[in-house]
């Protein structure tokens, strides 16, 4: 059903998610179903309590190192191809992010958006559109979704883990 790694600090993978190559992933992380992290052309450094929702794509291009914060919550099908995510970043569905671009702390990109090359969001921006622009500053409201959710993950995979699902 699933598969924990515990001797790799403690993160969870679907048993359908592909984690390959030159990754590290922190600890109560998840890699959720049908979901590919690609650390075969550069290394991805994933922090802590992050949820790869489902059919997320991550693959940095040769040589560009691509770091994800702590704290950091992936809609499905999204598609991180760029350098950094910082800490508590709200990444929306279907979102893409192309090579070397950043996206700072606290910020968030709405489900759809597009970050071109080499854009950077600075921290505590709501970004949105095709192609994504800060559009507003974040909010309380912003911050307390990635407050309830992050831990709503840390749980899922925990309950997979154990089995104690439908």
């Amino acid at each position: 059903m699933s598969k924990m790694m515990a001797d790799r600090g403690g993160w969870f993978a679907a048993f359908n998610a592909l984690v390959t190559g030159d990754v590290e992933i922190g600890a109560e992380s998840s890699v959720w179903f049908h979901t590919v992290v690609r650390g075969d052309d550069a290394p991805i450094r994933i922090g802590n309590r992050v949820n790869l929702q489902d059919f997320t794509m991550v693959h940095p291009d040769p040589g560009e190192d691509l770091v994800i914060g702590d704290d950091v919550i992936v809609g499905h099908r999204a598609v991180l191809h760029n350098r950094r995510i910082g800490v508590g970043c709200v990444i929306g569905m279907g979102a893409i992010l192309l090579p070397r671009s950043e996206i700072g702390e606290g910020s968030v990109v709405a489900a759809g958006a597009l970050v071109p090359e080499g854009t950077v969001i600075e921290p505590g921006w709501v970004a949105m559109g095709v192609p994504a622009r800060p559009v507003r500053r974040t909010t309380d409201a912003d911050r307390e979704y990635s407050a309830r959710f992050v831990p709503r993950y840390v749980e899922s995979a925990r309950a997979y883990c154990r089995r104690d699902v439908p």
